[in-house]
């Protein structure tokens, strides 16, 4: 009988967003992501890769939302001896998602997204697709204009064919990719 009602009462929490969500709508909001990876393999050289992501949208009535962006990545393989290889990625990244309110300005807010990416540079051409989920990621709503957002957990389906390299990766974790991260918020 207990199991009913917890469940009962995360059903309501998860469905109720109208009680303290009426600063968001209308809202616009910019978020974005800076990756750097840096692998070094001793006397072989020096590997690393950078990843910058932007995104932009507006918050609707119903607490959704729907950000358009792009996305720039660069891989740099340096080998001893060798000149650099830098290698280049670009395209268009969107991500939709739900602001879910459970106390006054924290809201639960899963979403997902994905991005097209044209990779080049060097002799180095293809094209990558990449779909994610993020399912337990929550945000408090600090100020007048910022969210801080803090997540566990991440699922990922991606798609490329980079020269005559075909790979396919599914991956997900509830431990790993843990994280925090920023949102701006303005009217």
């Amino acid at each position: 009988m207990l199991k009913i009602y917890q469940i009962t009462l995360f059903l309501l929490l998860l469905f109720n967003t109208t009680i303290f969500s009426q600063d968001l709508p209308g809202r616009k909001i910019i978020s974005g992501n800076i990756n750097f990876n840096l692998l070094s393999v001793g006397e072989s050289g020096t590997n690393y890769t950078t990843n910058l992501n932007n995104l932009y949208g507006k918050i609707r009535q119903n607490n959704t939302y729907l950000s358009v962006g792009g996305n720039f990545g660069i891989t740099n393989l340096n080998s001893t001896g060798r000149q650099s290889d830098a290698n280049w990625m670009l395209g268009p990244d969107m991500e939709y998602g739900k602001f879910i309110t459970i106390a006054d300005k924290f809201y639960f807010a899963p979403a997902f997204g994905g991005n097209i990416n044209g990779h080049f540079g060097g002799d180095v051409y293809g094209l990558s697709l990449n779909a994610n989920i993020h399912p337990l990621r929550f945000m408090y709503h600090f100020g007048q204009n910022f969210m801080l957002t803090g997540e566990t957990g991440q699922g990922n389906l991606s798609f490329s064919k980079i020269q005559d390299v075909t790979q396919i990766s599914l991956n997900g974790s509830l431990s790993n990719k843990s994280g925090i991260g920023l949102f701006y918020t303005f009217k």
